[in-house]
């Protein structure tokens, strides 16, 4: 009975009828080549007519239906106008795809539509990340940090299937990989869409994990990072410390090359324009840049210090000087951010190299406040009181200060001139 009215649905002409309406569309006269096109909810309507009759259709129809069917679907996903991206759910689009998906792998085969649907979802996202509206924006790099995710477990999947077996098909994309992705990001110049005019402190947020996922996958272009850094430029303060905290986070994906060009970055700001949101990034960057390996608890004072290893950590040590041009205040952040630097578990032999060019600096008479406060800070907070035998015993490195610098005496010597200085400024004043 169902065979005999669907032949009769056919010989009236209803699959024809079915096929024009689901195929429609006219082309517009305005500059921007407009297509006028059915609703998605109608297409999806006559596309679950269409679902229901599949198994029933002979292949010479299915031969004639599915490459319009395929043309239509695409051609609809491609053109999305202003006026429906505002009034657009994407999950009703998602449904749609998913709807499209089922019915065309009948078909096709089923990488091919998996692709094309998966490649669609990427392509609506930047619809929706290029919108006028912000809400749509937003929900546009939602998306694609989303599919950013599923790519990640789809090539974990590839190297070993066992963690991700209960999550197949739902977690994970089922074509799209990371190379495509990365390609589709750069094609479309995302970040550039993200860091131009319309930049938003909420986007920026989203930001990090999807360069953190092409981190992982590929080098880190050094454009890229210009791009950020030049995108720091005459910003709204939020905007400001939105990107900087995005190149703290990033600089840990970095490799010696990126580390290096952030570096040539940040040490190019003079010191008449830095800041506490320049201070901070210079600590921040610092930090995540720490050689991986901690060094050993345990380590000889004869073992060279590559010092070259540690990023920023002199940019901070130089401001924090006398001979800096920064305000005393910002010095003063600038002595905070070093010393919290140097309490790093990585930074225990170069807390030590640091301790004593302090010292060094006191015996010269510079800088001295500034010393004394760090050396206090790190000898009271990160040495051991009670491990006498260990490099890190503050009986050990208070000896070994002693000795090169017969700290008592120094001490004394410094009072006396502090003393001598002050005296000689009240008679002035008198």
């Amino acid at each position: 009975m169902i065979c005999q009215m669907i032949n009769l649905f056919g010989k009236c002409g209803g699959f024809d009828a079915w096929l024009t309406a689901f195929t429609y569309y006219k082309e517009e006269a305005d500059p921007n080549n407009s297509l006028t096109l059915p609703p998605f909810k109608m297409m999806m309507i006559i596309l679950n007519n269409i679902s229901t009759v599949h198994g029933y259709l002979n292949k010479d129809l299915q031969a004639k239906l599915y490459p319009q069917i395929k043309t239509a679907i695409t051609r609809r996903l491609r053109y999305i106008s202003d006026k429906e991206i505002k009034d657009l759910d994407r999950d009703v689009l998602l449904r749609f795809l998913n709807k499209a998906q089922i019915l065309l792998i009948q078909h096709y085969p089923q990488d091919e539509i998996f692709l094309m649907t998966e490649t669609a979802e990427l392509d609506l996202s930047l619809r929706f990340l290029t919108c006028n509206y912000f809400e749509k924006r937003l929900r546009g790099i939602n998306e694609i940090k989303e599919l950013a995710e599923k790519i990640e477990v789809h090539e974990d999947f590839a190297k070993d299937p066992k963690p991700y077996s209960s999550i197949y098909g739902q977690k994970m994309t089922k074509k799209l990989n990371a190379k495509m992705f990365i390609e589709w990001i750069y094609k479309n110049k995302i970040f550039e869409l993200i860091l131009g005019d319309s930049i938003h402190i909420e986007i920026i947020k989203r930001t990090h994990e999807i360069i953190k996922f092409i981190a992982r996958f590929e080098k880190l272009p050094l454009s890229l990072l210009d791009l950020l850094w030049n995108a720091c430029s005459d910003k709204h303060e939020a905007i400001t410390i939105g990107l900087y905290n995005l190149i703290v986070e990033i600089s840990e994906n970095l490799d010696l090359q990126g580390i290096a060009h952030l570096q040539q970055k940040i040490n190019s700001i003079p010191d008449e324009e830095q800041n506490e949101l320049t201070l901070n990034l210079i600590q921040g960057f610092a930090i995540k840049t720490l050689p991986n390996t901690p060094t050993k608890l345990f380590t000889s004072s004869e073992e060279p210090l590559d010092e070259s290893k540690f990023h920023c950590v002199d940019t901070l040590w130089k401001l924090m000087l006398d001979e800096s041009k920064i305000s005393p205040p910002l010095s003063e952040n600038a002595l905070e951010g070093l010393v919290n630097v140097l309490k790093e578990k990585q930074c225990q032999q170069l807390k030590r190299a640091y301790i004593f060019k302090a010292f060094e600096k006191i015996k010269k008479k510079e800088s001295v406040p500034q010393c004394i406060y760090m050396i206090h800070n790190l000898l009271s907070t990160t040495y051991h009181s009670h491990r006498f035998d260990s490099e890190n015993s503050l009986e050990n490195i208070l000896e070994q200060l002693d000795v090169d610098f017969d700290v008592l005496d120094l001490l004394i010597t410094e009072f006396e001139h502090f003393h001598k200085r002050m005296t000689e400024l009240f008679n002035k004043r008198n």
